[in-house]
């Protein structure tokens, strides 16, 4: 269950290597469901509040932040009430602050994106991200990662587009 998978996060929230392959695992789970089940009680048990945590916590682990951005855009999924619970959690705010601290590494900002773009979807969580920056960050991601076309760049660009117009999109990671 969520919980059970929540569990070692929430016992071992200092120790990285939990962290990581927790968040790991729990995007896994949620990308193998394609009814969103495992998403939705995740997202009941805890983990909208849990993965800003360790974002804070662990803010200058690069593989920790990257796999809590893969967890939050697919917990996020199409399931409103966990964009709901994200975007009071915190994570909207977790994620373009990551973004700006973290510029320079690729996985972060795909990830980062990712996240953005599916925040995105509710107009609540758009207009939060719109008023903190978030379209500042994808501009100078874009700008950054301008070379590559065939991988971040359409990335970027689609989060640039949500942002924008706020329209759902089919999984694209």
């Amino acid at each position: 269950s969520g919980v059970d998978l929540c569990a070692p996060n929430l016992r071992y929230p200092e120790d990285p290597v939990v962290q990581e392959q927790g968040w790991k695992a729990i995007g896994d789970l949620c990308s193998e469901q394609d009814d969103g089940a495992a998403a939705a009680a995740f997202g009941r048990y805890g983990a909208c509040e849990l993965v800003v945590s360790t974002m804070q916590r662990h803010a200058r682990n690069l593989d920790i932040q990257c796999w809590c951005c893969r967890a939050v855009y697919l917990i996020a999924g199409d399931d409103m009430d966990n964009h709901a619970r994200l975007g009071c959690a915190g994570v909207c705010e977790a994620v373009v602050q990551l973004l700006r601290n973290h510029s320079l590494s690729k996985d972060v900002q795909g990830y980062g994106c990712l996240a953005i773009a599916y925040l995105a979807w509710t107009t609540e969580n758009r207009q939060k991200l719109i008023r903190i920056g978030a379209g500042s960050v994808l501009e100078a991601a874009a700008l950054q990662f301008a070379g590559d076309e065939e991988g971040l760049l359409p990335v970027i660009q689609k989060a640039k587009v949500q942002l924008a117009e706020g329209k759902s999109f089919c999984r694209v990671m």
